[in-house]
């Protein structure tokens, strides 16, 4: 194994892979009968298709990669705060499976992503994460692996952030504080700049990311009319969270045109008042039928995008 701490290069100049720990400080062993052997903590066989498509599932941040270059338009680089951070903030941390919401945030909530039994293994590392197989596919999984790993030293700082993740099932319950100590001592020395932009995914150059501009950005450079995560699902919710601010303008212009009601039903108002409450009123009508027409005409292409999706899926 290569020393923690400096990251070691092939011959070629690339991170040769090795795992971001020393095996004396695994937390979990693969255990089972060797004929029946499957991932740590899933039922998976230890077939190499298998333990591929469980790493992709698992650890696959591909999607926000692909719009890597505008992600500094959703959060800062490294920006990632620990557990009791997030509590104080008063933020719902919620748990999801999917890799790409890990660490991405709107209002007051944030997702999280346990950490898969099989990533505190050393021997699975070795022999399915870092196994030189010269792929660039293998390399990803690596980089992917390594910029997880590299969130939770950062999540899990202080024995208040390690309660909080076992109270919260990110960490595996027998998880004791010094066994965490040393694997994140050992993470930090292995992921930390200025190494880690070569050794992690180009999603984990980033910390905590806002769905809200994921969304916009989604909906301005890929193309995709529901965003990077559709969070709605009924179209009263959808409609009633987006466009409640125009309730609030419509409340706004009608106390406005009261006040002008007031105004006008004195005889000795200047003209240019008059003309200037009759053009308010005019654009009032305007902003209304535009709004009406903008949400009408949303709903019909939120409805027929909806029914061309679920008729492919049959």
């Amino acid at each position: 194994m290569f020393p923690i701490g400096k990251p070691a290069h092939s011959p070629i100049g690339k991170p040769a892979r090795s795992p971001p720990f020393e095996s004396t400080h695994a937390i979990t062993t693969a255990v089972g009968d060797p004929q029946t052997e499957t991932i740590p903590g899933h039922a998976v066989p230890l077939t190499t298709k298998s333990v591929r498509e469980f790493l992709y599932k698992e650890l696959s941040t591909e999607r926000l990669s692909s719009v890597y270059r505008h992600l500094w338009m959703c959060g800062l680089r490294g920006n990632m705060h620990a557990l009791h951070w997030q509590r104080m903030m008063s933020r719902t941390i919620v748990i999801t499976e999917n890799p790409a919401l890990h660490l991405v945030w709107f209002q007051s909530t944030i997702y999280m992503k346990p950490i898969p039994r099989c990533l505190l293994d050393f021997s699975f590392w070795e022999q399915w994460i870092c196994s030189s197989d010269g792929s660039p596919e293998g390399e990803l999984l690596w980089k992917e692996a390594n910029g997880f790993m590299m969130t939770y030293c950062h999540l899990i700082a202080h024995e208040s952030d390690f309660r909080i993740a076992l109270e919260l099932g990110l960490l595996p319950p027998t998880t004791r504080w010094m066994q965490w100590c040393k694997l994140r001592m050992d993470l930090l020395a292995s992921l930390s700049p200025p190494n880690s932009n070569d050794i992690v995914a180009p999603r984990y150059h980033f910390g905590e990311l806002r769905l809200f501009r994921l969304n916009f950005v989604y909906r301005v450079f890929r193309f995709k009319p529901l965003g990077f995560h559709h969070q709605y699902r009924d179209y009263q919710t959808f409609f009633s969270r987006r466009f409640t601010w125009i309730l609030a303008l419509f409340v706004y212009a009608s106390v406005i045109l009261t006040a002008f009601q007031t105004v006008l039903a004195t005889d000795t108002l200047p003209e240019s008042v008059r003309r200037t409450a009759y053009w308010f009123a005019v654009l009032v009508l305007i902003a209304i039928a535009a709004g009406a027409a903008v949400q009408g005409t949303l709903f019909v292409l939120l409805v027929l995008f909806n029914l061309n999706w679920t008729l492919n899926r049959q």
